[in-house]
């Protein structure tokens, strides 16, 4: 995909954005809108022909900024592309930049392959630079529900633990682990140590006889809210010991001493978590159970 070109200053107003942009919105640019207004543009706009205009292959955001800038003209990088070419360069750039999130690169990956059929996912992985391993996981996250998608869009939950719910076969599983995850902060081995439990039925069954017992929703809002602010004072007080442990970094036997409290709170913190979760899904999954039980 190397292509020389002309670089040439071109009329904002003979540029147009490109329908192969892998970029799903521009996203905040006030800081690169100050960044070029004080610096100016360190990197010219990737564009090609198209008709009487030129079409923005890669650089769509710096574009919109000399735009609102008042620029009436910008330095361009002109190179000769076809569809697919044009598609590949605003993915590699942007995947270069880390201006994609995971959803937004498993969507242009499949735009890649079933839209376009420009070539299987290995010929992918092969023209950007990524492994096969790598394209395939990022197009698997489309198949997670909707609401889990739009949280990972936006930031709510990282790849690294929305990769870890598509271990869940469970589709309502899944999403109500991924809801759990995301309002509560959960971390990647949080999310394991969840995920491995909801796989063994006979362990997620297993509600302790006190929360079984509260079989009317006020009952299980209560019990649902005690936990969640069990698990919030149990990280604060995580947080006060690990101040603690900064502070006597130097003196290694208490050091050890209050490591061990600290793995002990761990514990503690994955057991609240992993009740409240048996708690909504025993509710959800098995609510005829449940009244008949509780009658």
């Amino acid at each position: 995909m190397a292509h020389l070109g002309l670089i040439e200053e071109i009329r904002i107003s003979s540029i147009c954005c490109s329908p192969y942009n892998v970029r799903t919105g521009l996203g905040q640019i006030e800081g690169l809108l100050q960044s070029i207004d004080n610096l100016g543009l360190l990197q010219p706009l990737v564009v090609r022909p198209c008709g009487r205009e030129f079409e923005i292959v890669a650089g769509s955001r710096r574009f919109e900024a000399c735009r609102r800038l008042g620029w009436r003209k910008v330095p361009c990088h002109i190179v000769d592309l076809d569809d697919r070419e044009a598609f590949e360069v605003s993915l590699v750039e942007n995947i270069q930049r880390r201006t994609l999130n995971p959803i937004e690169e498993a969507e242009a990956f499949r735009r890649y392959v079933d839209e376009y059929g420009w070539g299987g996912v290995s010929d992918l992985a092969r023209r950007i630079g990524k492994s096969q391993e790598y394209v395939s996981k990022r197009m698997r996250l489309l198949g997670l529900p909707q609401e889990i998608r739009n949280d990972l869009l936006v930031g709510k939950i990282g790849s690294s633990v929305a990769e870890e719910l598509l271990s869940l076969d469970n589709g309502a599983m899944c999403q109500e682990l991924g809801q759990l995850a995301s309002s509560s902060h959960l971390t990647l081995r949080e999310i394991r140590s969840l995920t491995k439990m909801i796989k063994d039925e006979d362990d997620i069954s297993r509600l302790p006889a006190s929360l079984s017992r509260s079989g009317n929703e006020q009952s299980r809002r209560s019990a649902d809210e005690a936990l969640r602010r069990g698990v919030l004072l149990l990280r604060t007080t995580l947080l006060r010991l690990d101040e603690i442990i900064d502070d006597v970094d130097d003196q290694w036997v208490i050091r050890e001493f209050l490591m061990g409290y600290r793995l002990n709170l761990h514990e503690s913190i994955s057991s609240f978590i992993k009740a409240r979760m048996r708690l909504n899904w025993l509710v959800k999954e098995r609510a005829p159970e449940l009244v008949e039980f509780v009658s």
